[in-house]
């Protein structure tokens, strides 16, 4: 299953066949199923250009060890003002996920 440029298309432009004009794929739920190292997510609630909820779906299908960082701020801004959130969250992930 396909979750990227075409998905979030659709999800933004629903009158519109994004699925079947998009050229491109990123089929990130696919390598999730066969990934076998620690996962970080990290989204924004404010994100207007991918949805939050893609992001939590991206989490959910992750296998263990995972952790998901909330942002507040839009889709590029959110890591630069929230930036001690999201480097705390990091760090807490590679202290706990890794043993760093």
């Amino acid at each position: 299953m396909y979750l990227g440029l075409s998905l979030q298309g659709q999800e933004l432009y629903p009158i519109f066949p994004v699925r079947q004009l998009s050229q491109i794929e990123y089929p990130t739920l696919d390598f999730l199923a066969n990934i076998q190292c620690p996962v970080l997510v990290a989204h924004s609630r404010d994100d207007r250009l991918i949805p939050f909820a893609l992001g939590r779906r991206l989490y959910e299908a992750a296998p263990e060890p995972k952790a998901f960082i909330a942002l507040r701020g839009g889709h590029v801004a959110a890591f630069r003002t929230q930036a001690k959130i999201y480097n705390v969250g990091g760090e807490e992930f590679l202290a706990q996920k890794l043993g760093w």
